[in-house]
């Protein structure tokens, strides 16, 4: 039986729930498609976190030598 998402969906899969928010573009991401971006060299780094699933993404950016930009005020 295949699972059915309501509501906001990932903008690069169009299947997953969004666990984070691009704060440059708007666009929301999966935590599994956002680690894919840091991966190709192409992480946003100005984002807002709306899981706790987003902590997976925090990590590898730290992992791979990125840090997360704090929101302007």
């Amino acid at each position: 039986m295949r699972t059915v998402v309501l509501g906001p969906k990932c903008f690069w899969c169009k299947r997953k729930p969004p666990d984070l928010r691009d704060l440059d573009t708007g666009h929301q991401w999966c935590a599994g498609c956002a680690r894919d971006t840091v991966h190709a060299g192409d992480p946003f780094l100005l984002y807002e976190e709306l899981t706790p699933e987003a902590a997976q993404y925090t990590a590898v950016l730290g992992q791979w030598g990125y840090h997360r930009q704090p929101p302007a005020e």
